[in-house]
């Protein structure tokens, strides 16, 4: 019944999507100047966000997403963008949207960890989401999106939506026929995935990204798992001629964030507009630009030669109970973890895992 809320919603909201959007989906950064020309903006927000200029989730997700909120609101909320490092180095973004020093930002969850465990939760649990329509049922439907906001509310932060990442997948320089072959292996892996990785048997590494690419070619590292587009733009097809699938974390949320003060200062009017452009922003990353970015990178993998391997149904059997014994672990973080490890276990009960 819950997961047809979802699927109707998701339908619904991508009616509303598209009418936004409507021929501007190839355009990230569509003309919003017939609507809101000579309007003087109420609220004008600084974005910071962990992408950097040059990455596709500054220069085209959080330009469409600027670009939605200017269009929805008729000028009357002004977001301006700085990427990367340009505001405050990525690890104070948390300090930063808390404090108000800026008034929205796009964050990952994992940054969050150190104050709010259930941020890694949210975003780095292998296997806790496998497809963009998991991720909108868990968050929309089973709760998680309510858990995560009364956390990040203790912040003094608003969470209002999420980006739908494409995943991070396991790339190697030699083939890896199945999870018993990662024994040993050298892999870089960092956090949670690096510990999924050790009770896989591989040895995770911490290999900086600037030397990464010159340590697999070395042999000094044999793989590594990245993000999909973090793997091509770092070049990894060329060296590294495999590609493990499923992914091993895949549809994670990558939290949009006000500060709450600055959401309680806007009328309620404003906050309803707010909340749809939210959710059509994340059916829009989930359902128009996630498929782009990862053809993208698909095609450059083919191109270099890159095979890719799936595992077997017994492998991914492995993959998931494992996964779900780290899930165990991290429940025991706090109250929000515990709570967050229930709704994903509960849903994968339900769905055979």
């Amino acid at each position: 019944m819950q997961r047809g809320v979802a699927t109707i919603c998701c339908a619904l909201l991508a009616v509303v999507a598209l009418a936004i959007v409507g021929c501007h989906a190839d355009d990230a950064a569509f003309n919003a100047e017939t609507a809101t020309a000579g309007q003087t903006p109420q609220f004008k927000w600084k974005m910071t966000t962990f992408a950097s200029s040059d990455d596709s989730r500054y220069s085209v997700n959080l330009t469409h997403f600027a670009a939605m909120v200017k269009e929805a609101t008729q000028g009357r909320i002004e977001v301006e963008l700085f990427p990367s490092g340009s505001i405050v180095p990525n690890e104070e973004i948390p300090s930063a949207v808390r404090s108000g020093a800026v008034q929205i930002a796009h964050s990952v969850g994992s940054y969050w960890s150190g104050v709010m465990p259930v941020g890694t939760v949210e975003f780095y649990m292998p296997r806790s989401f496998l497809t963009p329509e998991d991720t909108w049922t868990l968050m929309w439907d089973r709760g998680l999106q309510d858990l995560l906001r009364e956390a990040y509310a203790e912040q003094n932060v608003y969470m209002l939506t999420f980006e739908v990442a494409t995943g991070s997948f396991l790339m190697t320089k030699d083939k890896v026929p199945s999870v018993q072959g990662l024994r040993g292996l050298k892999i870089r892996a960092t956090g949670t995935a690096g510990d999924f990785m050790a009770r896989l048997g591989a040895s995770p590494t911490n290999t900086n990204m600037s030397e990464l690419h010159l340590g697999i070619e070395n042999g000094t590292v044999d793989g590594a798992v990245l993000g999909y587009e973090q793997c091509e733009a770092l070049r990894l097809q060329e060296v590294c001629s495999y590609m493990a699938y499923p992914g091993l974390f895949l549809a994670q949320p990558l939290d949009i964030l006000i500060n709450k003060d600055a959401w309680d200062a806007l009328p309620e009017d404003l906050k309803t507009i707010m909340e749809l452009v939210g959710r059509d922003f994340s059916i829009w990353s989930g359902m128009v630009q996630q498929p782009k970015d990862r053809e993208r990178s698909t095609a450059a993998f083919e191109a270099a030669g890159v095979k890719f391997v799936q595992f077997s149904d017994s492998d991914i059997e492995v993959l998931q109970r494992t996964a779900m014994d780290l899930w165990d672990e991290w429940a025991k973080k706090d109250e929000y973890c515990r709570r967050a490890v229930e709704i994903y276990k509960a849903y994968a009960g339900e769905h055979g895992r």
